[in-house]
This record gives structure tokens, sequence and C-alpha cells, in this order.
């Protein structure tokens, strides 16, 4: 289990990275800049979850999965949300909001993947 962790970890990574900028270009962040600050906020703050929810889950087991997931995701949209209010340049919605949006589909889409392939 735990040999599978760096490829995990790059696996969620890479998704999570494409998927926010996607989305982000979608709803029409269109500098460059921007988009590397999206990115890069995913750099700074999937790891970090990753991590601690697989040791919770491999240490505490379900229950302790679940619990660092909602805390994790929760510090994930606070952290890239405040990124956003200090660095982006697209000001539409409100910086939180797009990180909660971004976090949101990504980490449902996240789900839908790990449980049907």
């Amino acid at each position: 289990m735990l040999n599978e962790l760096p490829l995990t970890m790059l696996k969620c990574l890479v998704l999570t990275v494409l998927i926010e900028t996607v989305l982000a270009r979608i709803i029409s962040i269109k500098s460059k800049k921007d988009l590397v600050i999206v990115a890069m906020a995913s750099v700074l703050t999937n790891p970090f979850v990753v991590l601690i929810t697989f040791f919770s889950g491999f240490y505490y087991g379900v229950i302790g999965y679940y619990i660092a997931t909602a805390i994790c995701e929760i510090s994930a949209v606070i952290i890239e949300g405040i990124i956003y209010l200090k660095a982006l340049n697209w000001k539409k919605i409100n910086p939180f909001l797009l990180s909660l949006l971004l976090n949101g589909i990504s980490f449902g889409t996240g789900l839908i993947i790990s449980k049907y392939i």
C-alpha cells in the first residue's frame, strides 16, 4: 500500500491541475499568468491533502479518512481562495467561490474516477 503512494500522489496532482486549469479556462480565465496561478495553487495544496488523507485512512480507518478529507478539502478551498484573492487579476467572481467551484468539481471528478476506474 505504501509502495503505491508516490504514483497515487502524482496521479492526483496531475488530474487536479488538469481539471482545475481547464475549468478555469472554461469560465473565462484567459490570462496565462492567472492560469499558472490556478495550477500552482493546486500544486501547493494537493500533495498535502493526498498525504494527510492517505495516512489518516491508513492509521485511523475509514472514519479517519473521511474526517481528514473534509478538513483538508475545506482548508484547500480557503488557502487557494486566499491565493486567488492576492494574486489573480481575474476578478469576475469571489476568489473563495472560485476556489470552492474548482476544488468541488475536481474532488467530485476524482471520486467518480476512483469509483469506476
